[in-house]
């Protein structure tokens, strides 16, 4: 079990059969299908609560997790059913030493896509999670795949009840972008980069922090493609209040998916502790990579040339509104811009691995 701190007043946590107590101002909290720190109860998913809450029904009802995934999803949400089903989406965790006594910490842990194949390799996963249903859905699945070594915790990493300098590796896959979003009591880059140095302190020394993330500066986006998280175009570059104004005359309501561009990550990282940050180029996205590659001139080179073809792109579920005559153009930038040299700037998404 991992170790936790009372978030009142930072005092060690006793782990009762029902509770943890803090030994320090008695604080406690009540053990049920998870812990919950959580503040206040909050919803968030790619499908309403009420379909959610009815796939839910049918797991516990004794049907597999996968045929009930894929009967909602296969066929109406084909991006969605691949997110929740197909492992790879952990596969950046071979690129960092794991063994049977490491800890993890899978902030934002969705549907458990990562959890999972992590807690087969590994001592113990904590499942750090706001959405009480999504931590529902893990502890189904799981107990399914007889799975018994991952800790579900809803709770915000931003107010978190974990013990610091405790785990290998923490996880921030697709997750980073939305913190505005769940939060809106600060800044949108104040509250990233809380988040950033809160999980650069639960990493042990020599420990290594995985973000996945979206590219400010997104070729596709300067070709008029929609952006990722709002759907609008061409706001990544606008300036933020500019931004702002955009999305609030659009959508009617604020802009508040930050990403950023490569160096503007590396500096908030640097800003949050970690000393070794290497970039890396997930194919088709970080979301569902098939490729992850340096970007080192010679190898990404060759791969631009000989594997990250137009069918390889197309044939992928990764972003069906681009044709692949279209595809076959950005390739061709690509191409040129690994060249020139600058490809990073440019990419869709980045693998970062930053080491405490």
């Amino acid at each position: 079990m991992p170790s936790y701190k009372c978030n009142k007043c930072g005092g060690k946590m006793e782990n009762l059969k029902d509770s943890l107590v803090c030994k320090e101002c008695k604080n406690s909290y009540k053990k049920s299908n998870f812990l919950s720190f959580s503040k206040a109860e909050k919803y968030y998913s790619e499908i309403p609560r009420e379909k959610m809450l009815a796939l839910l029904a049918e797991i516990k009802g004794g049907e597999h997790w996968r045929k009930v995934i894929s009967r909602y999803f296969s066929s109406s949400y084909p991006l969605l059913h691949k997110v929740i089903s197909d492992e790879s989406r952990a596969d950046f965790s071979f690129l960092i030493s794991l063994d049977k006594t490491s800890k993890v910490l899978d902030i934002g842990s969705g549907w458990g896509t990562a959890a999972v194949p992590l807690a087969r390799r590994c001592s113990e996963v904590v499942s750090l999670e706001g959405t009480p249903e999504r931590l529902e859905f893990i502890k189904l699945r799981c107990g399914q795949e007889g799975i018994k070594n991952v800790e579900l915790l809803c709770a915000d990493i931003l107010d978190h009840p974990l013990a610091d300098n405790q785990f290998d590796l923490v996880i921030m896959n697709g997750v980073l972008e939305w913190i505005g979003e769940s939060r809106t009591d600060g800044k949108h880059e104040e509250l990233q980069r809380t988040a950033l140095k809160n999980a650069f302190n639960l990493c042990k020394k020599g420990g290594t922090l995985y973000v996945g993330i979206e590219n400010r500066q997104d070729l596709r986006y300067l070709q008029g493609g929609i952006e990722d998280h709002t759907g609008l175009t061409g706001v990544s570059f606008l300036e933020r209040e500019e931004a702002d104004a955009y999305s609030k005359d659009t959508l009617n309501k604020p802009f508040r998916a930050y990403t950023h561009s490569k160096d503007e990550y590396g500096q908030m990282l640097k800003e949050a502790g970690f000393e070794k940050i290497e970039f890396l180029y997930p194919s088709p996205s970080y979301k569902l990579p098939s490729y992850i590659m340096p970007f080192e001139k010679e190898p990404i080179e060759y791969f631009l040339n000989e594997m990250e073809t137009p069918e390889f792109m197309y044939g992928t579920d990764w972003d069906k509104s681009i044709t692949p005559l279209s595809w076959q153009k950005m390739l061709h930038a690509r191409k040129l811009l690994a060249k020139a040299g600058v490809l990073p700037e440019f990419a869709d998404s980045f693998s970062i691995i930053a080491k405490k």
